[in-house]
């Protein structure tokens, strides 16, 4: 990926900030977990940096929902997630702020919208849209429209649990996957201790973990970057 790259843009008496390198953040309500799962990229750098996860109401005003209390030097590969369970009612407005030791802002995210009320649909847009585009973004899915045509969030288990030596991840939704299956497998620091991407024809996955020491994981799985798993698990 390109090294930062910052243009500064004057648009009718107000200053804006353009950054090469994209956070992309992606968010799905779980009703049943109630949580907004989140998850996102940090970018390369040259200098030690961190995240801020920010959270509002009207797209307007932010307060901080989590934030990286350590400096480091992250790459892109470097994929954080987090459980918000202090969500509002409503329409939830998301933005990651990755920035330097000095608080000076290295890449925003685009902004995520995500409904806690009536659907798991989410809408993005790029802080140099304009506000009026999310009047019509999150809408309940059409009752015409095919169940099948997209993997449901509760449409893959994993099994055993506990597990010794082989964990098998398997597809039990009706319709057929769409997209690259991303799975990663976190120890209880947040750790990615298995990464790999599995194609959208195996609809069973085994997954060795023998080498891993004994205790709790969490694996996560992203469709087409939807968040379809993030579930515990222990390793004996």
């Amino acid at each position: 990926m390109k090294k930062i790259l910052v243009t500064s843009l004057l648009f009718s008496g107000i200053f804006y900030t353009v950054f090469s390198q994209t956070v992309k953040l992606t968010a799905i309500y779980d009703f049943s977990n109630s949580a907004v799962k989140l998850n996102w990229n940090m970018v390369n750098t040259d200098t030690r940096t961190s995240y801020l996860l920010l959270r509002s109401d009207d797209g307007v005003t932010w307060t901080e929902a989590a934030k990286d209390r350590m400096l480091r030097n992250y790459t892109d590969d470097d994929i954080y997630f987090f459980n918000d369970r202090n969500f509002l009612p409503g329409k939830n407005y998301y933005r990651i702020k990755i920035a330097d030791g000095d608080n000076n802002t290295i890449a925003l995210s685009p902004v995520v919208i995500v409904n806690t009320r009536n659907s798991l649909r989410i809408k993005t847009y790029t802080s140099i849209e304009k506000k009026e585009t999310t009047s019509n973004t999150i809408q309940p899915p059409a009752k015409t429209q095919p169940e099948n045509n997209k993997p449901q969030y509760n449409e893959w288990v994993i099994y055993p649990n506990p597990v010794t030596d082989i964990l098998k991840l398997a597809y039990k939704g009706q319709g057929d996957l769409k997209g690259v299956v991303n799975v990663q497998i976190l120890d209880a620091t947040g750790k990615v201790v298995i990464k790999f991407r599995s194609g959208s024809m195996y609809k069973l996955i085994q997954i060795p973990v023998s080498n891993l020491q004994k205790g709790f994981y969490f694996i996560q799985l992203t469709v087409m970057n939807e968040l379809m798993m993030n579930q515990k698990f222990i390793k004996q």
